[in-house]
């Protein structure tokens, strides 16, 4: 059961099975946007991290200092004030007061409509990863993550999806059952999904899109470009998970996803840029 948290900057391990299922819930609920150089960082146990991972440590660090980053009642009135300490006041880090009010929202909803508790969620949504995300996506406004393409609504919901998969690892690994429907759940449509599959030559840019990308230039969120590179990605994977099917080898999505996003935290300078896009949604 393949999962990047395995590999994370994480205090994870050392919480119980219901601070786990907060940790990976409030993680999902802000882990977007990373990019901006110079690169937000933090340190933690003695290593510089950025990106999701830095997010990773950031939460890891907090929870060591103030086990109230676990607690809802605490995340509902969490202030910009309370955030800068857990993300060491960084300035570079893009959407701060975005995170916040998505940290409180979720909180709210959690306290309003399930008692605190991920496990009564889960119960609600029948332990079925469709029913979560509907569930997630008409509770909690943030996690909806949709684009309009040729008078056609797009559906991404990449956090939502991200967040019931990094679930169903966490039940499989405590010796219960995963959630039922997992295979539906596709590729996360981020940054580096397409990156990597660009890297690997399987995902290709027109001209005008390689200049963008390649320069560094901002796509706007929405745009025919923005979409099609998301949505080129999960189609991918799903290509990918058919061949893998074809030799017998059966695997999920979600974890084709989690394979190439940890190839694609590898930092190599000979790398192309992957597209830059200011967004809550990934």
């Amino acid at each position: 059961n393949i999962n990047w948290l395995v590999s994370s900057p994480s205090i994870i391990d050392s919480l119980a099975f219901d601070e786990k299922l907060k940790f990976v819930t409030l993680l999902n609920s802000i882990s977007f946007c990373f990019w901006h150089l110079p690169k937000w960082q933090i340190s933690y146990k003695n290593k510089i991290f950025d990106g999701s991972w830095g997010m990773v440590a950031a939460i890891s660090k907090a929870i060591e200092k103030n086990k109230a980053f676990l607690d809802f009642n605490f995340l509902k009135l969490l202030s910009l004030d309370d955030f800068n300490i857990m993300v060491a006041d960084d300035s570079k880090l893009l959407l701060k007061k975005e995170r916040v009010e998505i940290l409180n929202e979720v909180a709210s909803k959690m306290i309003g409509s399930f008692n605190s508790s991920i496990s009564e969620l889960l119960k609600a949504a029948k332990f079925d990863a469709v029913l979560f995300q509907e569930i997630l996506l008409s509770e909690f406004d943030s996690f909806n993550d949709s684009s309009l393409y040729n008078n056609q609504l797009i559906h991404f919901n990449k956090r939502a999806q991200l967040l019931a998969a990094d679930i169903n690892y966490l039940l499989i690994n405590n010796g219960e059952k995963g959630l039922k429907n997992i295979e539906k759940i596709t590729a996360c449509a981020d940054y580096k999904i397409p990156y990597i599959l660009r890297e690997f030559g399987i995902l290709s840019y027109n001209d005008e899109l390689r200049r963008l990308v390649d320069n560094r230039i901002q796509i706007e969120k929405g745009s025919k470009a923005e979409v099609e590179i998301r949505a080129h990605a999960i189609w991918v994977v799903e290509l990918m998970k058919q061949e893998y099917n074809k030799i017998g080898i059966s695997i999920e999505s979600h974890q084709i996803n989690d394979f190439l996003w940890m190839i694609s935290q590898i930092k190599n300078p000979i790398y192309k840029p992957y597209h830059l896009t200011i967004t809550t949604s990934y």
